[in-house]
């Protein structure tokens, strides 16, 4: 379990912009770390499609992290509205984009695994 990304820079950061770009750091990072996921994901879906003679896990899963995506776009747009502008909503934007590559991260190395 990963602590709050916010949090996290804010610890090892003395300004607003230090944390700004630790957080747009850890969220390259994440990215790439769920670019990686999927890529894994895909290949059990390929390799299900072929046992299975049926073209299914693979579309299902590109459909699902296309919506997915989406959804992350839009719901991470909440944090910033609920701060009303405030100093760091940018940061809260952030920050949910990172939580939520985490765990979209572990439910397709959990689909890998299958």
């Amino acid at each position: 379990m990963y602590a709050d990304p916010v949090a996290e820079c804010q610890k090892v950061t003395d300004t607003e912009i230090e944390t700004g770009q630790c957080l747009l750091d850890t969220l390259s990072t994440a990215n790439a770390v769920l670019d990686s996921a999927f890529s894994g994901a895909q290949a059990a879906a390929d390799q299900l499609d072929s046992v299975t003679g049926r073209p299914v896990a693979r579309q299902a899963l590109e459909h699902s992290q296309s919506a997915w995506s989406d959804f992350r776009a839009i719901n991470c747009l909440v944090p910033a509205a609920m701060a009303a502008g405030a100093s760091g909503s940018g940061n809260s934007t952030l920050g949910c984009q990172i939580d939520m590559a985490r765990a979209r991260t572990d439910e397709l190395q959990g689909f890998a695994r299958r």
